[in-house]
């Protein structure tokens, strides 16, 4: 470890009393997401656009070969390539997610009042993908990530999410070797814990956040770092 944890936690009394809360303000007509400041928003943009840039590359290598069938043997098509389609429409649909997400990143809400519950395990695969560039590697057990919640009293799932993000891949972009996400149902909070992390970048990614001032807390313990969210921000569905 390169930076030693302690025990402490982070509260919304004890970080930075000027976080933004998750939430939206209008700025000369554009609706702005203040969820990360600018410096961890452009870093986590940076990390993510070469995995959005290669799933778009992937895409339209398979959209083009289906051109290329369409106009050489029209009605000789193999029925493959409605599957092909369907699968290029699957993640396109994941593509707009992760832009806006990214758009949240640096201020701008694409999404407006739209949400989307599923979108928090695209996004960690995603960034699983990330880290790989940085020779990191996250992972977590298959079927736990929680639905994003969009209830009156949780952030918006783009800015939320964004926060997150960006919380995780500086805990560990910061230090080298294999990252485990794990994720806790209760009755008035929900736990995300991370293994191992920096301490230090952790921590700054936390208070740089308005995770504070929209309700989370994070504690470091055992060399890893939990953080506590109310339980209206995820909703666990059963698993095997």
């Amino acid at each position: 470890m390169a930076d030693a944890m302690d025990s402490k936690s982070i509260s919304p009394k004890g970080s930075k009393g000027s976080s933004p809360f998750l939430g939206t303000r209008s700025a000369q007509g554009v609706e702005m997401v203040e969820s990360i400041d600018r410096e961890m928003g452009e870093r986590l943009v940076r990390a993510l656009l070469p995995v959005f840039l290669h799933r778009v590359r992937n895409s339209t290598q398979l959209l083009s070969g289906i051109r290329s069938l369409l106009e050489v043997s029209p009605g000789d098509v193999p029925p493959s390539c409605a599957d092909d389609l369907g699968q290029a429409s699957s993640e396109a649909f994941e593509n707009g997610w992760l832009l806006g997400v990214l758009a949240s990143a640096l201020g701008a809400d694409v999404y407006g009042e739209r949400e989307r519950s599923d979108g928090l395990e695209p996004l960690l695969r995603w960034l699983r993908e990330a880290l790989l560039r940085e020779q990191r590697v996250l992972t977590w057990r298959d079927g736990e990530v929680p639905a994003l919640r969009a209830t009156a009293g949780a952030p918006h799932s783009a800015a939320w999410s964004a926060a997150l993000a960006s919380l995780v891949f500086e805990s560990c972009v910061a230090s080298a070797g294999t990252f485990r996400l794990g994720f806790t149902a209760g009755a008035e909070s929900h736990a995300i814990t991370l293994d191992r992390a920096h301490a230090e970048a952790a921590r700054r990614a936390f208070t740089s956040s308005a995770l504070p001032s929209a309700g989370a807390r994070l504690e470091f313990e055992d060399g890893g770092w939990r953080l506590d969210v109310p339980a209206t921000w995820l909703e666990f569905v059963p698993w095997d």
